[in-house]
C-alpha cells in the first residue's frame, strides 16, 4: 500500500500531461454546466407565476442537476495545488493566487455596486460607493462572489491541506472522504422525513445540505 501511494504521489511527466488536459475538459464542461444553472434558475425565479407546473418543474430538475459543478471546479483545484511535485509556498499563494482572487473580488463588488446604482435608480452618490466597501468586508454584494469568499479561505488553509494529504496514506484519505460524505450529505437527508440527527462534524462544506 505504501508503494502504491509513492507511485499515486510521483506521477510520470506522461500522466500529468494527460492529467492536466482531462482538467480543461472537466473546467470546460463545468462552466457551460454552471451557466445553465443560472439560466435556468433565473428563468424559473422571474416567470414562476407565468409558466405551467411542468415547465417549473423541468428547469428546476435541470438547475439542481448541475450543481454537481462548483464542485468539480473545487476538487480540480485541489488535485493541481494538492500534488506533492507542486511546489506551493506562502509567499506563492499570497502573492500569486490570493491576489489574483482579492483583485477579482474587489473588481467584481464595485462592477455590481455600480450597477445597482445606475439600473436601480439609486443615483451614483459617494455614500453609493462607501456601500460598495461596507459589502466587500461583509459578503453582502451580489450571491455569485460567495465562491471568492471561500477560495479566499481555501488558499489560506492550503499549506494545511497539503500537509495532511502528503502524510496521510490512501486508506486514511478514502476515509475521511467517507465520514465527510455520509455525515455532511447523507445524515441531512433525513429533514425530509422530520427526523434530524444530531451527529455532525464541525466543518463548513458546500456539499452539504445544511451549507
Amino acid at each position: 500500500m505504501t508503494e502504491k501511494c509513492i507511485k499515486m504521489a510521483q506521477p510520470s511527466k506522461q500522466n500529468q500531461q494527460h492529467q492536466i488536459v482531462g482538467f480543461h475538459y472537466i473546467r470546460a464542461i463545468a462552466c457551460i454546466a454552471i451557466v445553465l444553472l443560472h439560466v435556468t434558475y433565473a428563468a424559473s425565479l422571474q416567470y414562476r407565476n407565468s409558466i405551467s407546473t411542468q415547465a417549473y418543474t423541468i428547469t428546476s430538475m435541470i438547475t439542481n442537476l448541475m450543481m454537481w459543478a462548483v464542485p468539480c471546479f473545487i476538487m480540480v483545484t485541489g488535485a493541481l495545488l494538492l500534488n506533492p511535485n507542486h511546489e506551493v509556498t506562502l509567499a506563492k499563494i499570497y502573492r500569486k493566487y490570493m491576489k489574483k482572487v482579492f483583485i477579482a473580488l474587489i473588481a467584481f463588488v464595485f462592477i455590481y455596486r455600480f450597477f445597482d446604482m445606475i439600473v436601480a435608480g439609486e443615483g451614483v452618490s459617494a455614500s453609493g460607493v462607501m456601500k460598495g466597501f461596507v459589502q466587500f468586508f461583509t459578503g453582502t454584494s451580489w450571491s455569485p462572489l460567495w465562491y471568492l469568499y471561500m477560495l479566499i479561505g481555501l488558499y489560506a488553509l492550503l499549506p494545511l491541506y497539503r500537509r495532511i494529504t502528503q502524510a496521510a496514506t490512501y486508506k486514511e484519505l478514502q476515509y475521511g472522504i467517507i465520514v465527510g460524505f455520509i455525515v455532511l450529505s447523507l445524515f441531512p437527508l433525513t429533514a425530509l422525513f422530520n427526523i434530524k440527527l444530531n451527529f455532525t462534524i464541525h466543518i463548513a462544506c458546500i456539499l452539504s445540505l445544511d451549507a
